[in-house]
């Protein structure tokens, strides 16, 4: 399958209201992996990111179309990527490094708290 990527900045309220919907859209399909943390993980995100630095890439793969996000936090780049079964999870990587796995066993509290340490 060819590989498509659209790259989209979330600069204004509405552009971030829109990406929110189609992550809980996403979420909803992957249903018992992730569907209770992504609002609360992408409204933590949007809250304490560094200004005008979130970013949607629409990618394709094996599985489908899906996102990567990717924001900064005190300028440096996280990615937030579904990594579909058998790991069934949200990575959330710098660079290649993988700083912490999410899933619905994940608190939300811990998902706020991570978010706010970066």
């Amino acid at each position: 399958m060819t590989k498509r990527r659209q790259l989209v900045h979330l600069i204004t309220l509405a552009q971030q209201r829109e990406a929110l919907g189609s992550l809980a859209k996403r979420a909803h399909h992957h249903g018992k992996h992730v569907d209770k943390i992504v609002v609360t993980l992408a409204i933590t995100v949007l809250k304490h990111a560094d200004q005008g630095s979130i970013r949607m890439m629409e990618t394709a793969s094996e599985w489908g179309f899906g996102f990567t996000a990717r924001a900064k936090f005190h300028g440096t780049e996280y990615r937030f990527t579904y990594e579909h079964p058998p790991v069934a999870k949200i990575s959330v990587k710098d660079g290649n490094r993988v700083v912490k796995m999410l899933d619905n066993s994940t608190p939300l509290d811990e998902i706020q708290a991570f978010i706010k340490s970066l």
